[in-house]
């Protein structure tokens, strides 16, 4: 007997799992729009994502108009942004000229005006905000920031992106060893930590020239995220950007002062301690939650974790082992749409 499906009159637009092999955005994006399946929100979708055909293109373009005609009044509809697809982009501008009675929650899952230091992209985006009302935002940071840009906006927050996996503390004693998980080829400072002989690293990610060959440096591979919490190695989870590991440097060494980082939400389910620039907005949410500390440079890092007590550091697990369940089960994204929910 077919599933009956009861119309809640909550959608998304979905852009991410659909495409399997990622072209924007990566697991966290798709976790999104798991917990949102998981909660009755509805997917919208034009289907061929893979199928750049102009006969592809004609199909697409009738089912985003017959979905801005067909949405039931008073409907909430959420975006992840950047939203990439152009019949997507079609559909968002229907909407805000021909349908104000349904309301969008915007999901800034990233600003790309910011993250590529670009001011006429960032100009582009803000002018598509403007016709917006609702947002999620990482943290209290970026909040702040759009209220600057946009001070009637309801902005509600996460602090840190859900991640769909077991979390698995393990047993971490305090060590010089850090983890450094994510995308390597964007991360050209790892080419320098042979530099901190004080220090171990262990790497994980796709291949990338940067990785280093130095002996305090080890690289493991890439794994699914799913089982990656319980096995990354080392006694804290490394945050950093840039070209430079004596300073934060370049446009994402920048951006970095506005987001939540996906990995902190890693470590958290890996109990590892973070450490990142103290520029950053992760290491305000560091502090915030006990949880870690910034530092201006990796130099730093050695006399830093030297001078930690080993009970500070059992206590920064104890609080993380405390955050980890609800970051595993997708209850930050579930408790800001809540907030929006009255807003």
């Amino acid at each position: 007997m077919p599933e009956v499906r009861i119309d809640t009159g909550l959608y998304f637009l979905a852009e991410h799992s659909a495409r399997g092999a990622l072209v924007h955005g990566g697991v966290g994006n798709v976790d999104i729009e798991r917990i949102l399946v998981e909660d009755g929100w509805q997917p919208v979708a034009f289907g061929d994502q893979e199928n750049f055909s102009g006969v592809a293109k004609i199909r697409r373009t009738i089912r985003m108009l017959r979905t801005l005609a067909s949405l039931p009044r008073g409907a909430t509809l959420l975006l992840q942004w950047p939203v990439y697809a152009g019949q997507s982009r079609m559909l968002l501008r229907g909407l805000r000229r021909f349908r104000t009675d349904v309301r969008i929650i915007c999901f800034l899952t990233d600003i790309n005006g910011l993250k590529d230091a670009d001011p006429a992209l960032l100009e582009r985006e803000l002018a598509v905000f403007r016709g917006l009302t609702h947002f999620v935002a990482h943290n209290d940071t970026m909040r702040d920031w759009l209220l600057e840009k946009l001070p009637a906006a309801r902005v509600a927050t996460i602090d840190f992106f859900d991640f769909l996996a077991p979390w698995n503390a393990g047993e971490r004693v305090p060590a010089p060893e850090l983890c450094f998980a994510g995308n390597l080829e964007k991360s050209p400072f790892i080419a320098r930590l042979g530099s901190l002989a004080g220090l171990r690293f262990h790497l994980y990610g796709a291949p990338a020239v940067f990785i280093p060959t130095a002996p305090n440096c080890s690289y493991h591979g890439s794994f699914p995220p799913a089982v990656l919490p319980a096995r990354v190695a080392g006694a804290y989870g490394l945050i950093w950007d840039g070209t430079e590991i004596s300073k934060h440097g370049g446009a994402l060494g920048t951006y970095a002062r506005w987001i939540s980082p996906h990995k902190m939400s890693l470590y958290i389910l890996a109990g590892m301690p973070v450490v990142c620039h103290s520029g950053s907005a992760a290491a305000r949410l560091a502090e915030k939650y006990g949880i870690g500390f910034g530092v201006d440079s990796l130099f730093e890092l050695e006399a830093r974790i030297a001078a930690l007590p080993p009970e500070e550091y059992a206590s920064m697990r104890d609080r993380m082992a405390a955050l980890a369940p609800g970051i595993a089960a997708g209850d930050r994204l579930r408790a800001a749409l809540r907030e929006l929910s009255g807003a």
